[in-house]
């Protein structure tokens, strides 16, 4: 697909993978990067040290190493920017649904 391209502008739910060519990291990252809609990511490589990396990079709420589905119960769940607010699941979600209160009083 092109950066252009519909499917590439919005956000997809459901079994379509498109597949973007790049020819340096830097820029895969950049094309990553450059969504409104960054609910997960998935890295596949043998090289653990350089996905790491990677991850620190990229800008989602999820970012998945050589797996496509990890979620579990106490695992956060949540995207950035326009693909949601907050989290949901694990100890993120008290503190997106909670607000915290300071009361002082007098010894």
């Amino acid at each position: 697909v092109t950066a252009n391209m519909k499917i590439w502008l919005e956000e997809v739910f459901g079994p379509i993978l498109p597949i973007m060519k790049f020819k340096e990291l830097d820029e895969a990252i950049e094309i990553a990067n450059n969504s409104e809609f960054d609910l997960g990511a998935n890295i596949f490589t043998t090289d653990l040290k350089l996905a790491q990396k990677i991850s620190l990079k990229l800008n989602a709420g999820t970012i998945e190493i050589n797996n496509s589905s990890h979620w579990k119960p106490h695992t956060p769940f949540g995207g950035l920017f326009k693909s949601g607010y907050g989290k949901v699941n694990g100890v993120q979600i008290f503190k997106t649904l909670s607000d915290s209160k300071v009361i002082c009083t007098p010894k």
